[in-house]
């Protein structure tokens, strides 16, 4: 469970939408939450896999290594939006 402290505004940093067949690995300096908008995406984040489909989001917290992939012979369409804090990181509870 994440928890954040709601007297702060996130910083959105940027955000997208995309349709992909491809894999993708990196590391956000940022957290991430993505929307699944058509399709299914296999996310593997820290050695543990997630399967989402239409209508779900997945959190990632910043400088956490994932890699996202479409799941069979389809494409996946999601939402990114990478946000953060202005203030202290250790303020916010992980």
């Amino acid at each position: 469970m994440y928890k954040f402290s709601c007297n702060e505004i996130p910083n959105i940093q940027r955000y997208y939408s995309i349709t992909r067949k491809s894999t993708w690995q990196t590391v956000e300096a940022c957290h991430s939450i993505f929307y699944i908008k058509k399709g299914k995406c296999l996310f593997d984040i820290n050695n543990v896999k997630y399967c989402a489909s239409e209508g779900d989001f997945i959190f990632i917290p910043k400088n956490t290594i994932h890699t996202r992939s479409p799941l069979g012979d389809e494409f996946c369409s999601i939402v990114g939006i990478h946000f953060d804090f202005d203030g202290n990181p250790s303020e916010n509870t992980v």
